[in-house]
């Protein structure tokens, strides 16, 4: 169309990208657990609090012990990896 190029940079990437990514881990944590169409809304919290309370503190406190100042970013990565290695863990485990 003879209007230049268009990039997409990475303020961009990262307003959009993330957090679709993040709501998409938060699915990946719940998907083992889940027994399609048998499994009640109850069942999975009960079975879900407890790593969703760890990976919530390992979120906050990482920013903390690996090098003393707050990053949301951060938080939010090593939160997300949290959750989904201690509820597929749980879904192995249990």
């Amino acid at each position: 169309l003879g209007m230049g190029k268009i990039s997409v940079g990475p303020p961009y990437f990262n307003a959009v990208f993330v957090p679709i990514v993040l709501v998409l881990f938060g699915f990946m944590g719940i998907g083992p657990i889940i027994r399609w169409k048998k499994s009640k809304a109850g069942e999975i919290k009960k079975q879900l609090l407890i790593p969703a309370i760890i990976a919530l503190v390992t979120g906050v406190a990482a920013p903390f012990i690996a090098g003393g100042q707050f990053n949301a970013w951060v938080m939010c990565g090593v939160a997300a990896t949290a959750w989904i290695m201690l509820s597929t863990f749980r879904a192995a485990y249990n």
